[in-house]
């Protein structure tokens, strides 16, 4: 007689895991992310609720009090225009909205907002980011340090320190934990000074310093710096 299949028998078949949990919730939050562009550059941002986008202030206003003149939102291709409702430059947080219509039934991409301060030394957090500009895509980060106050510059402005390089176009990007739940936003890679030998011609070296970006560290402001903006708090907010 044939043998029994081991699905008619009751045996279960194990399969491993295809894909990591980054992978599966990547597929299930990019739509809630938007590419933001400028004439001075791009960068990302992420819908909360009643179709506000949340950023960083530095990707949309190019003065302290001065708002970038052309915003453009890409959700899932189509572009939208977006304008700032208020920013907080000292902060580097941001809201937009889209004064001239929304993604059909924009609530249901609003992202669910986490506890920056339950986060970790050592815990796992991943962005969504428009990075160099070629579209979303995923990057995962593992936590230094968290909740450090930047002083009387920027009260309100606590840092999340991360174990990795936030490229050129992530910034304003969500920071996830592992439920997929927003605790920050990807902001800034710092710069180091690095000593640089320069050419002048064959016979002379001009050594100098120049700021270069400091290899295996970013780092993000707390979802809990924008709910201070998105609540008003802010005192110097445009």
């Amino acid at each position: 007689s044939l043998p029994v299949p081991a699905e008619e028998a009751g045996d279960e078949i194990a399969t491993p895991a295809l894909h990591s949990y980054g992978a599966k919730l990547f597929q299930e939050l990019r739509d809630t992310c938007v590419v933001i562009r400028t004439k001075t550059g791009s960068g990302t941002g992420f819908f909360l609720e009643n179709g506000l986008v949340a950023t960083n202030a530095h990707v949309v206003m190019v003065a302290p009090e001065k708002p970038a003149e052309a915003i453009e939102i890409h959700h899932m291709g189509i572009p939208y225009v977006g304008k700032v409702l208020c920013a907080s430059v000292s902060e580097d947080v941001a809201l937009v909205y889209l004064p001239f219509g929304k993604p059909a039934n924009v609530d249901q991409y609003a992202n669910t907002i986490g506890d920056s301060h339950s986060l970790l030394p050592g815990d796992q957090v991943f962005t969504i980011g428009n990075a160099r500009g070629l579209g979303l895509t995923y990057a995962q980060f593992t936590v230094k340090d968290v909740t450090k106050h930047q002083g009387k510059v920027a009260p309100f402005r606590e840092i999340i320190l991360l174990n990795g390089s936030c490229q050129p176009g992530n910034s304003g990007g969500p920071l996830y934990n592992v439920e997929g739940a927003v605790v920050g936003i990807c902001s800034f890679s710092p710069m180091a000074p690095q000593p640089v030998s320069i050419f002048v011609d064959k016979k002379s070296v001009w050594n100098t310093y120049m700021n270069i970006v400091e290899p295996g560290i970013c780092g993000g402001v707390t979802i809990e710096t924008l709910m201070s903006l998105l609540k008003g708090d802010r005192n110097d907010q445009v």
